[in-house]
């Protein structure tokens, strides 16, 4: 499903004032995503810490949640700021649109491939081990299914950042972002309930029943 689009005319700053051209927001974006990197870099480290202190063997979702750790275009300015100080920027984040949901589909498999793995070492029962490699199954077609879509974003590619290419396209970008969110909300409930019926199911104190609940839980967020 895709629409043609005319060729727009040039930005022009006219219409807005100059204190709608100078608001500036990136601070609190750099702030969220700096602190997610440390977060997510020092739960990584404490994983393999605690695995290292109790000797446990390496397994696959240890090497799963490795990647789980590994550009300045004007972030947190105005599209039309941009276009009048800086419109070579504007290429630039035409180009990470592409590059975005890239890293987005990578960020989101690993880690769930990570719990996955962790499941299907610790559950026996065969349905619920059945569930967890339909799971598999699920994440691996929904990323290699939206990786190409991305690189079908425009055509040809390169119109995604040069709007002069005669007869070029995109399809609804904003649409594509919001439905390749979906299965991963999906997955994400799923993997979140997957565990609680064998942790009830255990011969032990209602607390510690509690506690491993909040675990698979946390992970699976």
């Amino acid at each position: 499903m895709s629409e043609k689009r005319n060729h727009s005319a040039p930005h022009t700053t006219d219409p807005y004032t100059p204190e709608y051209l100078h608001t500036y927001n990136g601070d609190s974006l750099y702030a969220v995503a700096i602190l997610f990197i440390v977060l997510v870099t020092v739960c990584v480290t404490l994983r393999f810490y605690a695995r290292r202190m109790g000797n446990v063997t390496w397994g696959l979702d240890d090497s799963l949640v490795i990647p789980v750790d590994l550009s300045d275009g004007a972030l947190g300015y105005h599209e039309a700021a941009v276009a009048a100080s800086h419109p070579e920027k504007l290429v630039r984040r035409a180009k990470f649109i592409l590059v975005a949901p890239l890293l987005y589909l990578n960020a989101v498999l690993f880690p769930k491939l990570a719990i996955l793995a962790t499941y299907l070492r610790i559950f026996t029962p065969s349905s619920y081990r059945k569930i967890c490699w339909a799971l598999v199954v699920l994440l691996v077609a929904n990323w290699f299914t939206f990786t190409v879509a991305c690189f079908k974003m425009c055509t040809p590619l390169a119109y995604l950042w040069n709007r002069t290419i005669v007869g070029g396209y995109c399809f609804d970008i904003n649409l594509f972002y919001r439905w390749s969110a979906f299965p991963n909300i999906a997955t994400d409930v799923a993997m979140l309930i997957l565990p609680i019926p064998v942790v009830w199911k255990l011969h032990t104190s209602r607390n510690i029943k509690v506690g491993l609940t909040i675990m698979f839980a946390t992970g699976s967020m």
